[in-house]
């Protein structure tokens, strides 16, 4: 991002959503212990997965302003300045059965 003063800076900036695109700030403090999660099981037909369609929504139409918004929050992101975002990482996490 270049803020108003014209210095470009880059961040990393975890955020987790339900698979309805709802922010779930409780849970991005998982993001900071993925290593000590479960290795993921095989997969089967009960296992919750987030439709395709729904993952590109996240991605490409919520996420996007949902970033802005904290970035603004924080103070990190004031008005008139550009972005550009990446997106680095996508995990999805199923509770336990």
């Amino acid at each position: 991002m270049i803020n108003t003063n014209g210095y470009y800076r880059q961040c990393v900036i975890p955020l987790t959503v339900n698979p309805h695109g709802t922010r779930q700030p409780d849970a991005e403090a998982l993001l900071n212990h993925l290593e000590t999660l479960e290795p993921p099981q095989p997969a089967s037909a009960e296992t919750p997965k987030t439709d395709p369609a729904m993952r590109t929504k996240i991605a490409a139409e919520i996420l996007p302003p949902m970033l802005r918004r904290e970035l603004q929050h924080r103070g990190t992101l004031p008005e008139n300045s550009s972005l550009a975002l990446k997106l680095l990482a996508w995990v999805e996490i199923t509770p336990n059965a």
